[in-house]
């Protein structure tokens, strides 16, 4: 793609200050003032170095999916224009009260302006060696946009300093379709910058970005050997192995979540507070095994009443419900339900933010159940949206302590 395009916008606002996300927004003159006189804002940081040479710093904001594939926005105005989320980062303003900022803090501010994604509710940050395997450091990667009409090179840029921070994606459902987290009309006041969003291999990206602005997602592909293998390796650490045994003193939200699902109201008060023991231990001996065989046992805590392994990946996997379970509300009949189980960020857990999470969509609506470690502690949070038109979102919180460790 053309950079002199990519930029030829800026050319309609040159009666406007530069601030830190004019090299950012494809915009109309209108819409661009419209978006100044919103919000108050500060210049962007910025370096010189050893030539002379000035270059904006810039936050770049890597999110990923448990597929390993970036968030990426389409351009609004570009045919076929797909980018992270990026802009400047804040320096110190005392007009309008601040300190100035990190490029962390630049990257969180950023994802939530372009994207309305929150840190720490739709994802996490992830602590990431930004280094490729050869010891390379893929941090702090120069852009140029001189010979180009853009408002940087106007204010005697070289162009941009980019610095990657690396997210994960916590929110089920938006795992595999961004569409039910993202929010792109603009936060803060800010002009909207994308028309839609999608999940997308980092290499793909790369080839069909603008020549100038490759080189820091050259240096991403670069990092996505250590960053899927350092994800990996999470994953495989987890571990649930042991038999656990519901605390109904400490769960939360059982009985209206059994309600949700079409229970009578006497018989949710009977399942919630109803002994639930399970075994967990891993499907096989192989190094790194993400499988999980779980044996669920009737209410006696001795006699199985079901033996179900948890096989992560995409594609999904089948089970079968006999009549009477009490998770599709007691149906009278035998179903199969679809289910998808993968890993997630998970801010609650403790000491490592990642959970177990498994998807299913059921004749009563979709279910995401999730689990994880807080502390000593094993966490099954279970959110629904239900199609019986009860409630329209449920969550429950079941928390199970450890009573054997195999």
């Amino acid at each position: 793609m053309n950079l002199q395009l990519f930029l030829k916008a800026d050319n309609d606002i040159d009666d406007i200050e530069p601030t830190h996300d004019l090299g950012d927004i494809i915009e109309s003159k209108a819409t661009a003032k419209e978006s100044f006189t919103r919000k108050k804002y500060s210049l962007s940081r910025s370096l010189t170095d050893s030539t002379g040479k000035k270059w904006r710093l810039c936050a770049g904001v890597a999110v990923f999916n448990s597929s390993n594939e970036i968030l990426v926005g389409k351009r609004i105005g570009m045919q076929n224009a797909w980018q992270a989320p990026q802009g400047g980062v804040d320096d110190a303003s005392e007009e309008n009260g601040h300190l100035a900022e990190t490029v962390s803090d630049a990257a969180a501010r950023e994802l939530y302006e372009k994207m309305g994604l929150v840190v720490g509710r739709d994802v996490v940050a992830e602590e990431c060696c930004l280094s490729g395997e050869d010891g390379e450091i893929m941090d702090g990667v120069r852009y140029e946009t001189e010979g180009t009409e853009s408002w940087l090179t106007k204010s005697g840029f070289a162009g941009q300093e980019l610095h990657w921070r690396i997210f994960r994606c916590a929110d089920g459902p938006g795992d595999s379709d961004p569409i039910s987290i993202y929010k792109l009309e603009g936060q803060n006041g800010t002009a909207a910058e994308f028309s839609c969003a999608r999940w997308k291999p980092v290499d793909e990206v790369m080839d069909a970005m603008w020549v100038n602005m490759r080189p820091p997602y050259e240096s991403l592909c670069k990092l996505m050997r250590v960053i899927k293998r350092r994800w990996n390796q999470r994953c495989a650490a987890l571990d649930f192995t042991g038999t656990w045994s519901r605390d109904n003193s400490l769960s939360t939200g059982l009985r209206r979540a059994l309600i949700a699902r079409g229970l009578s109201h006497e018989k949710a008060c009977i399942e919630a507070e109803a002994p639930y023991i399970q075994s967990w231990r891993r499907a096989s001996s192989k190094k790194n095994e993400t499988t999980w065989r779980v044996t669920t046992f009737n209410k006696d805590g001795t006699s199985v009443r079901r033996v179900l392994d948890y096989r992560v990946g995409t594609d999904g996997w089948d089970e079968k419900f006999s009549a009477g379970s009490v998770l599709l509300g007691c149906l009278p009949k035998e179903v199969v339900v679809r289910r998808r189980t993968i890993f997630l960020a998970e801010p609650d857990a403790y000491p490592d933010p990642i959970a177990h999470c498994t998807i299913s969509r059921t004749l009563i609506g979709m279910e995401e159940t999730r689990r994880y470690l807080k502390g000593d502690r094993l966490i099954n949070r279970r959110t629904l949206w239900s199609s019986l038109g009860i409630v329209p979102k449920v969550v429950s919180t079941e928390v199970f302590v450890k009573v054997n460790a195999e």
